[in-house]
């Protein structure tokens, strides 16, 4: 070991390292900047350090901690100089492994890549600015269901496509917006949950008078065909069900693969039309989505040989993810149906709810035969006005019986 110089302060010999004159302060009189260098590369020795010849910069692992020392030598760096150039490289390393994926986000709003676990810190102004695209979003195309709202956000390049971005970020402030009254708790669809309780009324005249207001006459039995749409999430059914309740037309919400009771008893609606009927699903891009209404038209055909019985797949498909750029999720590989199935997933709710609602709703007017619809729609106007007369007459009667009695 050759020996350098002694510290004029302490007398303690400094070891020469090679690095020629690297080690200028005593590790006695300026401990700090021992346990610096100790943190920056872990390796640093005080004592016993052998001489080596010191490699080229330009011959080293960008990053390496021979690299920085080689940079100190040939540049004369202090310290503070080559703190500062490591801390710049750590951010660039961060930067790379970290917000690769932010940067492709916002550079390309649809992303088509696996989730990542990037986490992203938001401050306030941040979380504003994605309420605000929500508002917007469920302004403009109400009643939405929180997973719709999910897509459309990702869609716009607002928030990254994954499951804690789902759970974390949106279902977590549209709650938080509902509960401080900032957006209307309507706005929000959720039919998978519900209530069973029969109608009841306080009096007669209550029950004669709901009945004229809701009282809706059959469109279907003038026209010459029979519709129903099928949907595979019950979520959904709020969303839709204002243009098949106008229609209608009834919803069948299968929740997945549907019980042979469940199919049964459609069936026997279908035969009872005695008409050509068409049946139109609605459901996800995945292994799933596409075998369920395989085995819908299967079993209904079996359950009713004798019905006149047209059965199409109009959402989700290949070429509505490519005219409407739909993000995709990864695909999942349990179950016998899923090894045939490539590529990513893409589930209904990422139809923009507007577009969703007009195709069902071309799908059931292309069968109305518009001149038997207005016949329907007189006869139903005038016998609502018949009721509404009925309910005054029997209300009259009513009061003068109680009047006189």
């Amino acid at each position: 070991m050759e020996t350098l110089e002694s510290c004029s302060t302490c007398g303690t010999e400094l070891a020469r390292s090679g690095y020629k004159d690297m080690f200028v302060a005593c590790p006695k009189c300026s401990p700090s900047f021992g346990h610096d260098m100790t943190q920056l590369f872990g390796l640093f020795t005080w004592k016993d350090q052998p001489a080596k010849p010191q490699p080229h910069s330009s011959t080293l692992k960008y990053g390496s901690p021979e690299y920085w020392l080689a940079k100190v030598v040939e540049e004369e760096w202090s310290l503070e100089k080559m703190k500062a150039e490591i801390r710049r490289y750590k951010a660039e390393v961060t930067a790379a492994r970290y917000g690769q994926e932010v940067k492709k986000r916002a550079s390309k709003p649809i992303s088509r890549t696996r989730p990542t676990n990037a986490k992203v810190r938001r401050d306030r102004s941040d979380i504003q600015t994605i309420c605000d695209a929500m508002y917007r979003v469920l302004e403009a195309e109400r009643p939405m269901t929180v997973r719709q709202v999910f897509y459309r956000m990702v869609g716009q390049g607002v928030i990254g496509k994954s499951e804690k971005e789902y759970k974390s970020t949106v279902c977590r402030l549209l709650t938080r917006m509902r509960r401080r009254k900032e957006l209307p708790y309507k706005w929000i669809a959720d039919n998978t949950r519900w209530v069973r309780q029969p109608n009841t009324y306080s009096s007669a005249e209550e029950a004669l008078r709901e009945t004229a207001r809701t009282y809706r006459r059959s469109l279907w039995d003038n026209q010459d065909a029979y519709v129903e749409i099928w949907l595979e999430k019950d979520a959904l059914s709020g969303v839709i069900y204002d243009v098949t309740s106008k229609y209608d037309v009834p919803l069948m919400v299968v929740r997945g693969f549907s019980s042979l009771s469940f199919l049964y008893d459609a069936a026997e609606t279908i035969a009872e039309m005695d008409k050509p009927t068409y049946l139109y699903y609605f459901g996800d891009y995945d292994p799933s989505g596409l075998m369920i209404p395989k085995t819908v038209e299967r079993d209904l055909r079996e359950l009713a040989p004798e019905a006149d019985i047209t059965f199409e797949r109009i959402a989700v498909t290949p070429e509505q993810i490519a005219s409407m750029n739909l993000p995709t999720r990864p695909t999942k590989t349990k179950g016998t149906h899923a090894q045939s199935f490539k590529g990513e997933s893409v589930e209904v709710d990422t139809i923009p709810p507007p577009v969703l609602r007009s195709i069902v709703e071309n799908c059931i007017t292309q069968h109305i035969d518009e001149s038997a619809l207005e016949i329907t729609k007189a006869a139903e106007q005038s016998e609502r006005a018949a009721l509404l007369d009925w309910r005054l007459n029997w209300t009259a009667n009513t009061a003068n019986e109680e009047f006189l009695g």
